[in-house]
């Protein structure tokens, strides 16, 4: 935003990821009385050709004229050259700050509950998910100055109120929360209270009735912990709160809403003869629960809705699993709706509910309702409507499976009257005949590629309703139709294009073949890096993508496919790092929102895969993990590793529980377990020695290093390791002034055969635990322009051998070593007798970067 003249006020207003040439990455004023009331200014960039100018500052706001600021958040707001370094800037220009949050004048984070997903999962900036939402433990919250200017509701429409906090803010109210999102008052919830037992914490949890009766008409959200609640009074269900969120899936202790997982089952259930949940209240949301158990035949007063009873209200439900429940009618959810109110059904399971009059699954009766994405299988309704009956709503069922549901008529859905009739758009039903001309009308209006066909679901799976491969289910759905942007356990939706039918997106509709992979580096023709291909049957390499920048140093198979590690430029210290993923056939898509979307991150050096999570390495040093729910990326180093443009992640290696991690600049080895109390830590410090690649043998953990030295860590003990005092391993490399061990990197340690391989440039030498080689090489990789031994991989069978130009610079750097722009890289084979030979069909590239075989 560019503002010239004039005295304009911007409250509650958020500037993120903007970009400029000069004068302000996020907003720039001039020869104006500009004020800044509440706004959250954050990951901006000013970019400009003149590095020394003035006008290159002010990543956040370039602040000519008079300035006034108050309650302002600036962070990771960046200010760059065109070399691509970074110099620390939020704000530009003398303005006068009052009670703001700005980086490096602040050193706590604001605690944003994403910042790399800031307009949270549905991409609407102003709702209750945004990422810039503060989280409990900001520093920002009650720390705002007050007055009567001060916006009195935030960018989402919350009122500003007090929370239980000690309020440090100024003015009247002294509570204002810092930035353009006032933190929600959350109510938490265990099932045995703690504390003094109000709610107000984690420490101080109450049950979870109190808390529903709290959050009530409040806007609030209610925080529950893992856990199987049941409510404590006969016949009183749980009484969901009027405009109230209520989430399930939480540790307690979370202090994010984005910490919450779908391992952490969170059970609402009752031994009475009552619906569990009981929604009389406009606005309500539940999300992230299992309710089963419910029983309402009618005995004691109650015979709607087994799990849920809704009555003339609207009411979201998504992300729950809805088993078991038994009722007169509506044996999971009943929803009467005839006087007004919707209920939209996202993301759930329903299965095993059991209705002994109508409408196993659901039973909806007047106005509006959606169900989609939902599995809806073996409900049982006597009478009808096995799975959904439907009286006189609009129902629209979309992206859903309704199959092998139970009645004497129509076991799957059942409408009456048709007035107006169902509408079914991209779902599997059994018995519709499908889209087209063998639609059956009886079910209602065929919007669109419904099908009629078995599901396929993969019966060893949770409650065996999750898709196999050969599922027709599978990239059939309509993606205009989602609510969620995570599927019902949090997998990302839409993972090869098109959202699937049902609660569960399949990790399955990649077509990886088995094979032998490698990532090579840009030719002597100036032709980029590339990935290549060759299966069992070839004879040759062949490339399976176009450019995807100057070099491809590193793959990963993750989740059923292949990501990429790459950079662009002439070399990686100056370049621009991305990660691409494939689809199994021609595209590769990049995926880079988030941190590692930032201009400074400038290679991928490292992919790996670690407790399920796939992780990068980068230059300028950084660990990040990412999130396939929502395809972005978070910096999980903070301020760990050595942010600079010579430093970086070269080599990640899981082993004993820990993701071990070489570091160049700082020449050190760190490992990560993110369930410890400091998940980061140093275990190994050397000088002059760039950590180049990890490999276990014989229960130790070996890295390979610059200046040919390796290091071995104690046995089954990666956090000590005995040569310390002398670097150099004992006897191994202590020979002399024999020529290779001058300078040349050991890029690469592999076990083949029960032996440790190592190259020092392009020698290699092999170990065999007890007798240390002498320095004479093993063998030798031919090398008419330096090219070094760069990558190597152990299948079992054979030892895959790459060289070639170490990151495959455009340019020599420096000139006549083993960056060299001209050499060739070549792939080798060993199998275990004679010496290792070439391989037919070579790639055309500069440096076999990688290798990657998918069994």
């Amino acid at each position: 935003m560019y503002i010239y003249g004039g005295s304009p006020v911007l409250s509650n207003c958020v500037f993120y990821g903007n970009k400029a040439g000069e004068f302000g990455g996020g907003l720039c004023s001039s020869s104006s009385f500009l004020v800044l009331k509440n706004c959250t200014i954050v990951k901006n960039t000013v970019l400009t050709p003149d590095e020394g100018s003035y006008n290159s500052f002010g990543g956040g706001l370039y602040a000519g004229g008079t300035v006034n600021i108050y309650n302002t958040i600036f962070w990771q707001n960046v200010s760059l050259t065109i070399f691509g370094v970074g110099i620390p800037d939020q704000i530009a220009g003398n303005p006068i700050i009052t009670n703001c949050h700005i980086q490096d004048v602040q050193q706590d984070e604001p605690s944003f509950a994403n910042i790399n997903l800031p307009a949270g999962w549905d991409g609407i900036y102003g709702m209750r998910n945004d990422g810039l939402r503060l989280c409990t433990d900001s520093p920002c919250i009650d720390k705002g100055i007050g007055d009567n200017d001060t916006p009195n509701k935030d960018i989402t429409g919350l009122v500003r109120k007090d929370i239980p906090t000690q309020s440090g803010g100024s003015g009247t109210p002294n509570y204002v929360d810092i930035g353009a999102y006032e933190l929600n008052r959350i109510w938490y919830a265990k099932t045995v209270a703690s504390g003094n037992e109000d709610g107000t914490s984690w420490d101080n949890a109450s049950t979870l009735q109190n808390a529903l009766f709290n959050a009530w008409g409040a806007d609030d959200e209610v925080w529950a912990a893992a856990g199987v609640y049941k409510p404590i009074i006969p016949r009183i269900s749980f009484y969901l709160a009027q405009n109230a969120a209520v989430y399930g899936r939480f540790a307690a202790g979370d202090t994010a809403f984005t910490d919450r997982k779908a391992e952490n089952e969170t059970v609402l259930t009752t031994d009475y003869d009552c619906p569990v949940v009981m929604v009389f209240a406009d606005g309500a949301l539940l999300d992230g629960f299992t309710i089963k158990g419910g029983h309402a035949d009618g005995s004691l007063g109650y015979n709607y809705g087994g799990r849920i009873f809704a009555n003339n209200v609207g009411i979201s439900v998504r992300n729950c699993f809805i088993i078991d429940n038994f009722a007169l009618y509506g044996g999971g959810i009943r929803a009467n709706l005839w006087n007004g109110g919707s209920m939209e059904i996202t993301n759930c399971v329903l299965t095993g509910n059991v209705a002994t009059n109508k409408g196993g699954g659901i039973y909806v009766y007047g106005n509006i309702a959606e169900v989609v994405n939902c599995t809806i299988t073996d409900n049982s309704g006597y009478y009808s409507g096995g799975g959904i009956l439907t009286d006189e709503p609009a129902l629209l069922i979309a992206n859903s499976i309704v199959w092998d549901n139970h009645s004497q008529d129509c076991p799957n859905i059942q409408g009456i009257p048709l007035t107006p009739p169902p509408m079914f758009s991209h779902s599997d039903i059994a018995g519709c005949g499908a889209s087209g001309e063998n639609w059956d009308s009886d079910f209602g209006n065929d919007l669109g590629g419904n099908i009629d066909e078995g599901p396929d679901f993969d019966s060893s799976s949770l409650f065996g309703l999750k898709l196999l491969s050969t599922s027709l289910c599978i990239d059939a759905g309509n993606n205009n139709i989602i609510h969620e942007v995570g599927d019902i356990v949090g997998n990302k939706r839409i993972l090869r294009g098109t959202v699937d039918m049902g609660a569960y997106e399949s990790e399955f509709g990649y077509s990886v073949p088995a094979g032998l992979y490698a990532g090579g580096s840009v030719n002597s023709d100036g032709d980029g890096g590339v990935v290549y291909q060759r299966l069992s049957t070839d004879t040759s390499w062949r490339s399976i993508s176009s450019e995807l920048g100057t070099a491809v140093l590193s793959l990963c198979y993750h989740r059923g496919t292949i990501y990429a590690g790459v950079y662009s430029g002439l070399s990686p210290e100056y370049g621009d790092g991305a990660v691409y993923r494939w689809d199994g056939e021609n595209n590769w898509t990049k995926v880079n929102d988030g941190d590692l979307g930032n201009e400074g991150i400038n290679a991928v050096l490292a992919l790996t895969e670690y407790q399920g999570d796939l992780y990068a390495g980068t230059i300028p040093a950084g660990l990040y993990r990412y999130n396939d729910s929502t395809e972005t990326w978070t910096n999980i180093s903070s301020d760990f590793f050595v942010n600079l443009w010579w430093s970086g992640i070269k080599s990640l290696y899981v082993w004993d529980e820990y993701l071990y991690i070489g570091e160049l600049f700082l020449d050190r080895v760190a490992r990560y377990k993110p369930d410890e109390l400091a998940p980061l830590e140093e275990v190994l410090r050397v000088s002059g020695s760039c950590i180049w690649d990890f490999q276990e043998y014989n229960d130790s953990l070996y890295a390979s290093a610059e200046w040919g030295r390796i290091y071995r860590s104690a046995v089954n003990d990666g956090a000590t390791w005995p040569w310390t005092q002398n670097p150099y391993m004992p006897q191994w490399l202590n020979w002399g002034d024999y020529p290779p061990y001058d300078d040349d990197p050991i890029w690469e340690v592999e076990v083949y055969d029960g032996k440790l391989f190592f190259n020092c440039g392009y020698n290699l030498y092999r170990y065999d635990g007890i007798t240390y080689p002498s320095h004479s090489y093993w063998w030798y990789a031919p090398h008419s322009n330096n090219e070094h031994i760069i990558s190597m991989l152990s299948t079992g069978d054979y030892l895959y051998i790459g060289t070639g130009s170490e990151f495959g610079n455009k340019e020599d750097y420096p000139p006549n070593t083993y960056r060299n722009s001209s050499a060739t890289g070549k792939i080798y084979r060993y199998d275990g007798s004679g010496t290792p030979t070439l391989m037919s069909g070579q790639p055309t590239t500069s440096g076999i970067q990688c290798l990657l075989e998918i069994p």
